[in-house]
């Protein structure tokens, strides 16, 4: 029987360390790409969890491009990266780190699986 994972696009620039980035691997399917200027509809649509880089800001128009999405993850604790309007008109998480080496916490129930270094924030 197919395991149903939830769909996470990663982007190679964030350079999670190998044991973070196999645990991504093991518990997720993910699609790569190396920044979000590959991004393209066919793989928004699909996606359940996106990875806000730094610098790359996740607008209303992108996630209006996620019908899937749950929860948007992102390598700072600022919210800069993520508008809360759209985010949170549909009920979709944001997870932040507070540490510097890309990893991410434990499941939580009820919330997609996915967050940063050490301890993770949901953000409201």
């Amino acid at each position: 029987m197919k395991e149903n994972k939830p769909v996470v696009l990663y982007y190679r620039m964030l350079k999670y360390q190998p044991a973070n980035y196999e645990r991504l691997r093991r518990e997720f399917e993910l699609i790569e790409l190396d920044d979000p200027s590959q991004d393209t509809s066919e793989i928004l649509a699909r996606i359940e969890v996106l990875f806000a880089p730094l610098g790359h800001r996740v607008d209303r128009k992108k996630i209006d491009a996620c019908p899937r999405l749950r929860a948007i993850a992102s390598n700072t604790t600022s919210r800069s990266p993520m508008p809360s309007v759209g985010a949170s008109s549909r009920s979709i998480r944001g997870w932040a780190s507070s540490g510097s080496s890309p990893g991410f916490c434990e499941p939580r129930p009820s919330r997609c699986r996915v967050a940063a270094p050490g301890t993770c924030t949901a953000s409201p």
